[in-house]
């Protein structure tokens, strides 16, 4: 019996129902938390175990949407029975082939990590927040959350400064793969803190980006992805 399980999540439409990633670890059971019926159907018949929701379907407001997903980012054990698993791995519902070294990611699941995250999709000057808040603020999707997105940057570098980190030293997180010790005596302390910034802004990646500046000691930071893997597009824009 494993010990990891693998979650994705398609609510509101957002994605494509497709078929378990390529490239998928061995010993990991696959979940799949969605909110349509149909939807269910469709992807028990491409392999996944499904978990369905219907308490948010009469949600309309997209950034409310995004605090959904959010919450299973943070909060996998409110939407799955976590008692027999140590360890939760998130992708995002897109993905269709898992990075070439996603199997090692996953290997290094321990006792003594929390949270296990990766960053490299970015190289030199362009691996920092502030980056990733500029390309941010290039996706007119996100309009709606800019003047949030920039009150919370400013206010993590002035943090980051405040503990003598250096600013220009802030890996771009991929907020893609995530995993999560649910046993950890840390978890629920990390986990707290990343859904309360996404209840403030929307940028899931500069939001684990500074997760791993508070929290170093708890988090696994894997850094060796060939960035290899792919995704389809979304289906709708939140």
């Amino acid at each position: 019996m494993t010990d990891t399980c693998l979650i994705f999540k398609n609510l509101f439409g957002y994605d494509t129902i497709s078929g378990l990633p390529k490239k998928l670890p061995q010993n990991m059971r696959c979940f799949y938390i969605i909110d349509s019926t149909d939807n269910c159907q469709k992807a028990e018949s491409l392999g996944w175990e499904t978990i369905y929701i219907n308490k948010y379907l009469d949600i309309t407001d997209s950034f409310k949407k995004r605090k959904v997903i959010a919450e299973i980012n943070c909060y996998p054990e409110r939407f799955i029975d976590t008692s027999q698993f140590k360890y939760v791995f998130i992708c995002d519902s897109n993905v269709v082939a898992l990075d070439s070294n996603y199997s090692d990611f996953v290997s290094k699941k321990s006792e003594e990590k929390a949270l296990y995250l990766t960053s490299g999709w970015y190289k030199g000057s362009q691996n920092t927040m502030q980056q990733e808040l500029a390309r941010s603020l290039g996706n007119r999707r996100w309009e709606y959350n800019f003047n949030e997105m920039r009150k919370s940057v400013s206010e993590y570098l002035s943090h980051l400064t405040d503990m003598g980190k250096n600013i220009a030293h802030t890996p771009v997180i991929s907020a893609k793969y995530i995993g999560w010790n649910i046993n950890h005596p840390m978890k629920r302390e990390i986990s707290d803190y990343v859904y309360t910034e996404y209840t403030k802004h929307l940028q899931g990646n500069i939001i684990f980006s500074m997760a791993l500046q508070i929290y170093p000691a708890h988090i696994e930071h894997y850094t060796n992805f060939k960035n290899d893997g792919s995704v389809s597009d979304h289906i709708v824009s939140l």
